[in-house]
């Protein structure tokens, strides 16, 4: 079987391994790796194994920072990663931002290697009484996408961001004190 992993592919796997059937690790091997010795591995169970279980790395002195939600996606043949959002010690739907984990097997994710994407900061917010109140901008998970390497305009010229990905989040004010 080649190691060469299709988008299709990739999307009827991660859709199996979502509802717990078991997703094979020759997904990301290397090439001329046989996909007949590796051991069957799901997605749930990466998501509940100790590697996402860690803190973030950039969890601050005293903080309970945790990954909540992951969305994976694939960024070449042999080549895949997770966004994943941190839960804070705030309270419910409080975000504390988002990492990527790069990856080429399931068994490579390792949170030393995360990459900060967002984290929250804080702003005046115009939408306070009195406006200007500083708030906190909480930052929810971010959603990846991507302009397919050689994509055309509609016109067949170049698309200009071929090839490049890009990422979406939403933002919501919470006030400093109250909550």
């Amino acid at each position: 079987m080649s190691s060469q992993l299709t988008r299709r592919h990739f999307g009827k796997c991660l859709a199996q391994g979502v509802m717990g059937v078991p997703l094979t690790r020759h997904l990301f091997l290397q090439a001329g790796s046989t996909a007949a010795s590796a051991e069957p591995r799901s997605v749930t169970a990466i998501l509940r194994g100790s590697v996402l279980r860690s803190p973030p790395r950039t969890n601050p002195p005293g903080g309970v920072w945790r990954y909540g939600l992951g969305f994976p996606f694939q960024l070449a043949p042999r080549k895949a990663a997770i966004l994943c959002n941190i839960k804070g010690s705030r309270g419910n739907d409080f975000e504390e931002g988002t990492d990527v984990i790069l990856f080429d097997d399931l068994a490579a994710l390792h949170v030393e290697e995360a990459v900060p994407i967002s984290r929250n900061h804080q702003e005046a917010n115009p939408y306070t009484v009195p406006p200007g109140q500083t708030s906190i901008m909480v930052k929810y998970p971010v959603r990846g996408g991507f302009v397919p390497l050689g994509a055309k305009r509609r016109d067949g010229s170049p698309h200009p961001h071929a090839g490049t990905g890009f990422g979406v989040c939403d933002a919501e004010a919470w006030p400093l004190v109250g909550n």
